[in-house]
């Protein structure tokens, strides 16, 4: 995907600085104009996706309907905005990275509806799971992600959980996993502009989706709902791999993510009780018709440690108990010391 963008300002140098850092985004295509003569003679003589203009490059009106999307650059102290009033709107001193996710909103809802970007490559679906609290199924999610970002892969993190735990590394500013199931539907909307516009960066420079943080916003989604998300990230997203953290109840939700999933990992801590259950979970027949994806990783292994007897579903990893570590540290301690076989992973997921 390619999106041509025409910069009009006056302020060459601001303007330069900016596309500096723009051009870092590899979908983006700049041109830059920094007088009103000569942005109204390209507006008229190309054919822009948007226009991002300061409307005080001129008392003169700039005649915008060429492009799909015209955005006001705008200010505290802009003379000529309400000449726009129809314009999207970007506020002009900010980081860079929230004015590009700020365009690209606006772009996803108000422009990009009626083209489709098609997927290079195969989006592989890999959910983490475990019926047992507590069994370090975050953790192992997040190693999953990171070590795969490593390796050079385009990496997506999501979390539908409940309330998602994965926030202590990955902030949280805004339920955009919420917000892009309800834009899934919705034919005006770019879905693979949406979802660029809605990710975030967090630990490891990975891509994330912000998840569920109230419990009404999480049970208004529905199966089909979660489905459609993820059919959809699968068709039109670049990423190769896609993390779901999964929540340890199999509601509708985490039940579609269950079957749509081409792997899943189940994540097991030792101990009576968890043995128990995660015996009880594999007897189930909805768990009987999706074993053959399952791969397990026993987690807080030590040498005494007893796990649940599940011969047909392989074991690819026993991490050891790290104690009191902080989150991000144990990730990258897990990664370090190869407590996972990855190779495994990846040759099963691309079967």
């Amino acid at each position: 995907m390619n999106i041509s963008i025409a910069i009009g300002d006056t302020n060459r140098e601001y303007v330069e600085r900016l596309s500096e850092v723009l051009q870092q985004y590899h979908d983006l295509t700049l041109s830059i104009f920094t007088n009103f003569d000569s942005l109204q003679k390209a507006l008229e003589q190309n054919r822009f996706d948007i226009v991002l203009f300061d409307p005080d490059i001129s008392q003169e009106r700039l005649t915008v309907s060429a492009a799909k999307l015209a955005v006001c650059f705008y200010y505290d102290h802009c003379v000529n905005l309400n000449m726009y009033a129809n314009c999207a709107k970007v506020l002009k001193y900010q980081r860079v990275s929230n004015i590009y996710k700020d365009i690209l909103r606006e772009y996803a809802d108000k422009a990009g509806g009626a083209e489709e970007f098609g997927n290079r490559m195969k989006t592989c679906l890999i959910g983490v799971y475990s019926p047992v609290g507590g069994a370090g199924k975050t953790t192992i999610a997040l190693a999953l992600a990171s070590r795969l970002k490593a390796m050079g892969n385009q990496i997506l993190f999501v979390n539908t959980e409940q309330l998602e735990s994965s926030s202590i590394v990955n902030r949280h500013d805004e339920d955009s996993m919420a917000m892009l199931i309800e834009d899934t539907g919705n034919e005006n909307v770019n879905f693979k502009v949406k979802l660029m516009a809605v990710s975030k960066h967090g630990m490891d420079d990975l891509e994330y989706l912000e998840g569920f943080t109230r419990l009404v916003d999480y049970d208004a989604v529905t199966g089909e709902e979660i489905t459609r998300v993820f059919e959809r990230i699968k068709k039109e997203s670049d990423y190769q791999y896609v993390i779901i953290d999964m929540a340890s109840h199999l509601d509708q939700v985490n039940k579609a993510v269950f079957a749509l999933a081409d792997q899943i990992i189940l994540v097991e801590r030792p101990g009576e009780l968890p043995v128990k259950k995660v015996e009880l979970f594999a007897q189930q027949v909805f768990v009987q018709e999706h074993k053959n994806k399952i791969l397990r990783i026993w987690n807080f292994a030590e040498s005494q440690s007893v796990y649940s007897n599940e011969p047909e579903v392989p074991v690819i990893g026993k991490v050891h108990h790290y104690g009191n570590l902080k989150l991000e540290t144990m990730v990258h301690a897990i990664n370090t010391n190869g407590e996972y076989a990855i190779d495994t992973l990846l040759n099963e997921s691309a079967e």
